[in-house]
């Protein structure tokens, strides 16, 4: 019997700081002892950790290099299979009880999480997976890959996180919709109920991050632990967005410093 190889990755403020690939196992154990090291820490992630405290933990473990890129196919339909994305990586039990009631319904009763945050569906056959895809559509699911939700991350917010100042999730909505322009040119949003950042540690092209008073800071490429400035309401955000105009060259990063730049 092949032994199954894993490879494990710790999360840093920048990019993911791998080991080597390893026998279940073996990694498996490594795993308890990262987790049993950050306990012991008091961080609250392991991208927190100070460096010293990070080269402790690795201490004995063997770093590696980041494995290939594999191909992730996109939202939507592809033969008979649907896959289908929820919003901000979110779904509840109401939601998972309805996709699973699609898999009997269209399919043979099984479905599958993806890398994407959502789900894998196949059907019986291509008549049932586009009304599938229209079902998983009305019900808010990702089933396109043009989707401007898919250029959006957000964290669960208020009043769901106790650490979340703003409604990260419902405001998250109305940007994605504002920003479907400068999404179609590759631009990304980060919406953040606080400076924790914890939907997306890495920058975005804009994220807000939320204050206990109900604004947000804004951070033009940069994470939501970036200092910022400038504080606006959330309808101030979506006026400046609104303000930005896709020209035939658009140049984003300079649209965007002009919209948000102070004062109003």
């Amino acid at each position: 019997m092949q032994q199954s190889i894993l490879q494990l990755a710790i999360a840093t403020p920048d990019d993911p700081l791998w080991l080597a690939p390893s026998p279940a196992p073996a990694a498996l154990a490594n795993l308890r002892t990262l987790l049993h090291g950050l306990a012991a820490s008091g961080a609250r992630r392991m991208r927190a950790l100070a460096p010293p405290q990070r080269d402790a933990l690795l201490n004995g473990l063997t770093l590696g290099e980041a494995p290939s890129a594999t191909t992730v196919l996109p939202a939507g339909l592809h033969g008979r299979a649907l896959l289908a994305e929820f919003p901000f990586g979110r779904c509840d039990a109401a939601l998972l009880d309805r996709i699973a009631g699609w898999s009997e319904a269209h399919g043979d009763g099984h479905l599958a999480l993806t890398p994407g945050r959502g789900i894998a569906l196949i059907v019986r056959d291509e008549s049932a997976a586009k009304t599938l895809r229209e079902e998983a559509e009305a019900a808010g699911l990702i089933v396109d890959p043009a989707d401007p939700r898919r250029a959006v991350a957000a964290c669960p917010g208020a009043p769901a996180c106790a650490s979340g100042g703003t409604p990260a999730q419902a405001d998250a909505h109305r940007l994605a919709a504002a920003f479907a322009p400068l999404a179609g040119l590759g631009a990304t949003a980060h919406v953040s109920g606080c400076p924790k950042g914890c939907a997306l540690p890495g920058p975005a092209t804009l994220t807000l991050v939320g204050r206990a008073d109900g604004r947000y800071g804004v951070v033009l490429e940069g994470n939501a632990g970036t200092a910022t400035d400038l504080v606006l309401t959330f309808g101030a955000v979506l006026e400046r967005l609104e303000s930005v105009r896709v020209r035939p060259a658009p140049d984003v990063a300079s649209d965007l410093r002009d919209a948000f730049r102070e004062p109003a």
